[in-house]
């Protein structure tokens, strides 16, 4: 039986967490920080270079603009530091407003969108799951490297299949019995559907530079619900366990059929 769902995260019965993450957002603002500093930076190298004030100056298209002149900045660079180029570099910090309703204190600069649709063909008489097509879209507000952008939703959509569809960590007792490479199976590139799509969005209204969002995790949060929003649809029956392991899937069948 072939079906196939959507889903999104359903706030009204997922706890709200203080913050996306600190490294996503932390790195677009930080951008913003960092950038103003360098380009000061630059500005204060070509002014000292041509004896003028920085305020008179302006970096423009990798050019030094003072009204109409306009001086060739990789020249510059050449003459004064002796050399083909040099690295501009800046420091900075962004830090969210004190609130104290707040979990840790902070308040949330800044939350991930994302939503994933699957099609799935389950055998009824197996319970194997296999998944025909995985579609995922997070919302990055505006991409400043839309390939990382695009990495970073694919690669959180894969682990959200990993938790779906692959085996979880069996402990007998304190002792974890599958706790290698043979017994504890994670996604090869063959296990990824042929029918895989990430699309990157872009809706600005961000915090970020340019409406920049969180942007990482997103497209893993909807995954497994969407999978088994799909069973679901395939066979009728609702499982609400992880992972969807063909013994769960073959053991709620079974349980819907008995009188």
């Amino acid at each position: 039986t072939t079906a196939s769902c959507a889903s999104v995260t359903d706030t009204t019965i997922t706890t709200d967490k203080n913050s996306t993450s600190t490294g996503a957002l932390g790195s677009n603002t930080g951008i913003t920080v960092r950038s103003n500093f360098r380009i000061s930076h630059i500005n204060e190298t070509a002014g000292s270079n041509s004896k003028i004030y920085v305020e008179e100056i302006e970096l423009d298209d990798w050019s030094i603009r003072k009204g109409n002149e306009s001086h060739p900045l990789p020249i510059m660079i050449m003459r004064y530091y002796g050399g083909t180029g040099y690295e501009f570099t800046g420091e900075g910090f962004f830090k969210p407003d004190i609130d104290h309703s707040a979990p840790l204190e902070t308040q949330c600069v800044s939350w991930e969108f994302g939503w994933g649709a699957a099609e799935v063909e389950v055998d009824r008489d197996t319970g194997l799951v296999n998944l025909k097509q995985l579609v995922v879209s997070g919302d990055a507000g505006q991409a400043i490297n839309p390939l990382v952008c695009r990495g970073q939703d694919e690669g959180s959509a894969i682990m959200g299949l990993t938790g779906a569809l692959f085996p979880c960590m069996i402990y007998d007792g304190p002792i974890l019995m599958n706790g290698n490479g043979l017994d504890y199976r994670v996604p090869l590139a063959t296990d990824v559907p042929d029918g895989f799509v990430s699309i990157l969005q872009e809706q600005g209204h961000g915090p970020g530079p340019f409406g920049a969002k969180s942007l990482g995790e997103g497209c893993m949060l909807p995954v497994a619900s969407a999978i088994a929003n799909a069973i679901e649809d395939a066979i009728g029956v609702r499982i609400r366990e992880l992972p969807l392991t063909p013994e769960r899937v073959l053991a709620a069948i079974d349980d819907a059929q008995s009188p």
